[in-house]
């Protein structure tokens, strides 16, 4: 099984380009694809309101978990004035898993579909709107310090009956999540400035809040041909792997045999 590791991520990307392409074209195409929300206020940006929930604007640096991207198209959103409707004049964001959050990547610009296609990061800062009914709630943790204490990743899973590919999230187990834990502060790293190329890539992991509502720190976790594991953090200047001991090999098997599984159920359904 370890030899088709390669080919598996392989044909996923190649689902994901073919994904992102449709999601482009029907974007700059069709207004009324996608979510249309409001600002809850006219000309204000603190609010959001989407079919009746209203969503405030959130003061820190935090990313929700499952926070969807702007080329997976079902999580797209459009923002308009109260009384407008078409995209022209939208402001793009994107609905994360859950539904207990919106992300703009844009700052504070109004910006068609198109022109988002076109944009990069450096444009603006993410803005993150939660739901109103946990805003004080969520708030708080955010003035507090969020703690990160688990683990978790995202993939694919086949719907049958829809005929349709959703994605779905395996959270660690305590097991789990202290075999991470353990190699993180026990483990003496090793840096290198280029990319393992001697590895193999199974799968990202995301750092997550002991609420799970957000995410930090991600690792990958890779494999040689030997059957080691590795858990590899990178930068922009450099990458920190830490080989996981043999004795935990039992762990990361459970811990990557889901997202093996339900990858492999994707490769054939293609």
């Amino acid at each position: 099984m370890k030899t088709l590791y390669k080919s598996i991520i392989i044909v996923v990307a190649l689902a994901l380009v073919s994904t992102m392409a449709f999601g482009i074209t029907a974007i700059a195409s069709d207004d009324t694809a996608y979510m249309h929300a409001v600002w809850t206020t006219e000309k204000c940006r603190d609010s959001i309101t989407y079919q009746g929930v209203e969503y405030k604007l959130l003061d820190g640096d935090v990313m929700p978990l499952n926070c969807r991207d702007y080329e997976v198209e079902d999580g797209l959103m459009y923002i308009t004035e109260p009384d407008k409707t078409s995209t022209k004049d939208s402001f793009c964001a994107a609905m994360s898993f859950d539904g207990n959050f919106i992300t703009t990547d844009i700052d504070n610009n109004e910006i068609t579909y198109r022109e988002l296609m076109t944009a990069t990061a450096a444009d603006g800062t993410m803005e993150v709107y939660c739901k109103a009914d946990i805003y004080d709630s969520i708030a708080a943790e955010i003035n507090a310090g969020i703690e990160y204490t688990d683990y978790g990743y995202v993939h694919p899973v086949v719907n049958e009956e829809q005929k349709t590919v959703e994605n779905n999230f395996y959270y660690f187990s305590d097991e789990e999540n202290d075999a991470i834990k353990k190699i993180l502060s026990e483990v003496t790293p090793v840096e290198t400035k280029e990319y393992p190329n001697e590895l193999i890539w199974i799968v990202n992991i995301d750092e997550l809040s002991d609420n799970h509502f957000f995410t930090s720190n991600s690792y990958d976790i890779h494999q040689d041909n030997n059957g080691t594991y590795f858990l590899v953090k990178g930068s922009e200047k450099s990458y920190i792997k830490y080989e996981v001991p043999e004795n935990m090999n039992v762990i990361f098997d459970q811990i990557v045999e889901d997202h093996l599984a339900n990858t492999s159920i994707y490769e054939g359904k293609r």
